[in-house]
């Protein structure tokens, strides 16, 4: 999921997999994870939307204040649904804007 956010660095570093192997031993579920990076690539989208490029996510330890927050307060499955779709549309009109294709899109 990291590699496909577009977002990001198109890597997964060494860094990242043990940041990723310390957050399974942590016991830190792969749906809050994942709702992590969802919260943190549509806020960089946003971002870049509404002041232009900035550097892109560098590793997985970006997620790490969100996971945090994931943890206290779970998305509801509407609000990641609506995440879901919004992030697409961001990552697409950022794709547009910046002459750029999102990781993951067809070429």
């Amino acid at each position: 999921m990291f590699l496909r956010l577009g977002c990001g660095k198109r890597i997964f570093s060494l860094a990242d997999r043990r940041c990723a192997a310390e957050l399974a031993r942590a016991g830190v579920p792969l749906a809050v994870v994942a709702d992590a990076m969802l919260l943190g690539a549509a806020r960089k989208y946003q971002s870049w939307l509404n002041h232009g490029p900035s550097a892109p996510i560098g590793s997985l330890e970006y997620f790490r204040a969100l996971i945090d927050e994931a943890q206290q307060q779970p998305l509801p499955v509407v609000y990641r649904e609506y995440l879901q779709a919004t992030t697409r549309e961001f990552a697409r009109r950022w794709s547009k804007t910046a002459g750029l294709k999102p990781a993951g899109a067809k070429k």
